[in-house]
């Protein structure tokens, strides 16, 4: 699992969110049964280019994405979805939150 902030150095607001987001993440791990290979990474960066990045890092088999489902009704994805796609060597899951 993998959660980017957007901003370029954590402040004490940024930590706080992070710790947020770890607690979120490790909620939806427990819910993931039988899922092995599972790693948490919160970062703050450039989203897109971060997701891509961190995926490369550790060699990932497969990305997953959660959309709020306003573009993806009409067959489309947003922004991070595009960037991701193109830009990265893995295969994609699309999930509506």
């Amino acid at each position: 699992m993998f959660g980017i902030l957007g901003g370029s150095r954590p402040s004490e607001q940024t930590e706080k969110l992070m710790s947020e987001a770890r607690a979120y993440l490790f909620g939806v791990c427990e819910s993931l049964a039988g899922v092995k290979h599972i790693r948490i990474e919160v970062r703050v960066g450039e989203v897109p280019r971060d997701i891509v990045k961190f995926a490369n890092e550790v060699n990932a088999d497969m990305i997953a994405l959660s959309t709020h489902g306003k573009t993806a009704a009409k067959g489309t994805r947003g922004s991070v979805f595009r960037y991701v796609m193109q830009a990265g060597r893995t295969h994609i899951l699309s999930v509506r939150s």
